[in-house]
């Protein structure tokens, strides 16, 4: 699937759940924590960005730190400042939110020190995702860090060699999410030859489309 018709899809369900408050955001993960002190320094030269940022907890949670943070989301309604969790620094909103589709992101080459992708990549097809990483590999600084987390296939009675694992969750009143499965070698040909994994954990987590738990991957890889 194109990814212009995945834009068209998408935007208006995300749009919806944005609009309606779904519990879609789980907080900031600890995994992201340990990344953040252990890959990136805490100083005004770091500049990450946000792959899928929606209402930008994790940016909220870099700012406490004094880092600066840039997200891009489809959905304006999630980027909104009335939806995001800075309420109280709206007017700085414009400068830390973009709108975009993925696949041309409004910045610069080279532009961020490091990128995060959390519950977003893997709400999308195979094809997709692939053709967005050399987008996100285009905005990153040389040897810039990537951080990602994705839903696991462990749970999935399908052959592991697959690249096709994907369903559809309808959220809300014909309101629907794809969601696509990875296994590590998915996620070694997701990411190669554009990054270089150092690590990759599985970690039980949690299912915010069936509200279930489900193991997702922790990664940490870095532009080559």
């Amino acid at each position: 699937m194109p990814l212009s018709r995945y834009y068209n899809n998408y935007i208006s369900s995300w749009n919806f759940i944005r609009e309606k408050g779904l519990p879609l955001a789980n907080g900031v993960d600890q995994s992201f924590k340990n990344f953040v002190s252990s890959h990136c320094q805490e100083n005004n030269s770091n500049i990450f960005f946000d792959y899928g940022c929606g209402i930008g907890q994790h940016i909220s949670y870099l700012r406490e730190k004094s880092i600066k943070a840039v997200g891009c989301d489809i959905s304006n309604v999630g980027i909104d400042p009335s939806h995001n969790f800075d309420k109280d620094q709206r007017n700085e909103r414009d400068e830390w939110f973009q709108s975009c589709d993925g696949m041309h992101i409004p910045f610069d080459n080279n532009f961020f020190s490091h990128a995060y992708s959390i519950n977003c990549i893997d709400s999308m097809s195979w094809e997709n995702a692939n053709a967005i990483i050399p987008e996100i590999y285009r905005v990153l600084d040389s040897k810039a860090f990537f951080y990602l987390d994705l839903a696991s296939n462990c749970h999935l009675e399908k052959d592991p060699m697959s690249f096709k694992e994907s369903k559809e969750f309808e959220i809300l009143n014909n309101t629907f999410i794809q969601v696509c499965y990875f296994s590590e070698l998915k996620i070694s040909r997701l990411l190669d030859p554009l990054f270089r994994i150092i690590s990759c954990k599985i970690e039980p987590g949690h299912d915010l489309y069936t509200n279930s738990k489900i193991n997702r991957w922790h990664v940490i890889c870095q532009k080559n």
